[in-house]
């Protein structure tokens, strides 16, 4: 099963609140089980699409801009992200089934909003 890990906590230097990073299962096929930090907050979806979708979504500036304007705190509550606006669940499942999980993990901060803009509104 693929994850998304967030980062729990986050130091007011950094420039980013939400730090996500994407969890190939199939990477790992050889392994029968893994060891995380237990400041690790787990995303899981019903399907790689919808967490591929939900891994752009969650690594983009804007949803970190979104998540510093509701919560002033360096700790990353996963009380906070499940009660935040996200994109239908269709949407997300239509833009993961666009990228390969290879692609997703190769990808830039800027490529990353630059889709994010394209789908879900604004200019590229």
């Amino acid at each position: 099963m693929d994850y998304i890990f967030v980062k729990r906590f986050s130091t007011k230097e950094e420039s980013r609140r939400i730090q996500t990073a994407y969890y190939n299962a199939e990477r790992f096929s050889q392994e029968k089980q893994i060891s995380t930090d237990n400041k690790l907050n787990f995303v899981v979806a019903s399907s790689s699409d919808l967490l591929k979708g939900a891994f752009l979504v969650m690594s983009s500036t804007i949803f970190d801009e979104y998540y510093r304007l509701l919560s002033g705190n360096t700790q990353v509550n996963s009380t906070e992200i499940n009660s935040m606006k996200f994109p239908d669940a269709h949407s997300l499942a239509n833009l993961g089934e666009k990228y390969q999980v290879s692609e997703l993990t190769q990808m830039t901060q800027e490529k990353i909003d630059q889709i994010m803009l394209v789908n879900f509104g604004g200019e590229a």
